[in-house]
């Protein structure tokens, strides 16, 4: 999980569009192969977003058991065309590993887990995937990629208050049940607790996963640990019927709209700027799923970090807006495969 880094800011070209976008796409259409019918994989067209981004989240939605290195290039005139490894994916660690890359040497920028940070904006981006073992683009149900330009600062989309006075029945789950997991398993807490609320609306082609079996399935040798987005999103993406992606928002009203139309969101946070302390602290970063919204706009979350009998609770609207930006509004976003994400994102979903 990208930890709560500030970063200097600037003021976007245009206030009133966030420099946020999320490609998306279900099919290798138009993508170029590498070897003979894509055997060494396939590259991506250049993506440009429309603005110059410093930051790139990429996450995949791909069969159960089939195996992925995912690798991003930032292209513009002053990239120097590097390919950068973003995850290597297979959720059966017996058949291929799964890990992500921390550091390495880059002229163009760092890997951090599950995020590309440029020392030097980027107007286009391309994607390159290589197929493990017994792997075929068939086994691809999705792959997206965020953009962000972090320097950037916009005004917040007005409040969707269609969502206030709205509350969505997510099953609770705590990660304090677990002695293994009750300080590092935020991410896969609220991920079961995501999957549990889909299992209520669709038939979903297995049982009730439990927080055990998710943190083993979401495990980063390479972090080492549980919060890694992009694979905390392939886990939920492996399910037949679903779509997850991980996307950066530009405040409180994406989230109502995703509320408003009946989907519940995991979101990265400070733990504790969302306790109204004064400031980031180290190695604090968390995660919540939002589940609705009182009347006033404030903010309904179930909380893995605490016992059940405290993890429904109401954060005031401005903690969590504050809590929320230490990761750059960052968000797993999940949708039923028959059907499209809310309106309104403005290409940020």
């Amino acid at each position: 999980m990208l930890g709560c880094v500030q970063h200097e800011r600037r003021a976007a070209a245009d206030p009133e569009r966030p420099p946020i976008r999320l490609f998306r796409t279900e099919s290798l259409s138009g993508w170029t192969p590498r070897g003979d019918a894509g055997s060494a994989g396939w590259e991506s067209p250049v993506w440009t977003p429309g603005f110059a981004w410093t930051e790139a989240v990429p996450s995949w939605n791909v069969a159960a058991g089939s195996a992925w290195t995912i690798e991003l290039r930032a292209i513009g005139r002053d990239q120097t065309e590097e390919w950068f490894p973003l995850g290597q994916w297979c959720s059966d660690t017996n058949r291929a590993p799964r890990t992500s890359w921390t550091g390495g040497t880059f002229r163009g920028g760092r890997v951090l887990t599950d995020t590309l940070r440029l020392r030097q904006p980027a107007t286009g981006v391309q994607v390159r995937l290589t197929p493990g073992p017994r792997t075929t683009k068939a086994d691809l149900f999705q792959i997206a990629v965020s953009l962000l330009d972090t320097r950037a600062t916009w005004v917040e989309p007005e409040p969707w208050r269609a969502a206030w006075g709205k509350a969505l029945a997510v099953p609770l789950h705590s990660q304090a049940d677990f002695p293994e997991g009750i300080n590092t398993w935020c991410s896969p807490t609220s991920v079961t607790m995501l999957l549990a609320w889909w299992q209520t609306q669709q038939p979903l082609p297995h049982d009730p996963v439990t927080v055990p079996q998710t943190a083993r399935g979401v495990y980063d040798p390479g972090w080492p640990g549980t919060g890694n987005w992009a694979f905390n999103t392939a886990y939920i993406g492996q399910t037949p019927g679903l779509r997850s992606a991980v996307a950066r928002l530009a405040g409180l009203a994406d989230l109502e709209r995703w509320l408003a139309a009946g989907l519940p969101v995991a979101t990265s946070v400070s733990y504790a700027l969302l306790k109204e302390r004064p400031e980031v602290e180290p190695g604090d970063g968390h995660l919540v799923v939002v589940r609705g919204f009182t009347d006033t706009g404030d903010v309904l979350i179930n909380d893995p970090g605490v016992r059940l009998s405290r993890g429904q609770r109401t954060v005031p609207r401005a903690a969590f807006q504050k809590a929320w930006q230490s990761s750059r509004c960052t968000a797993y976003l999940v949708w039923s495969a028959v059907t499209s994400p809310p309106t309104g994102g403005d290409a940020r979903w």
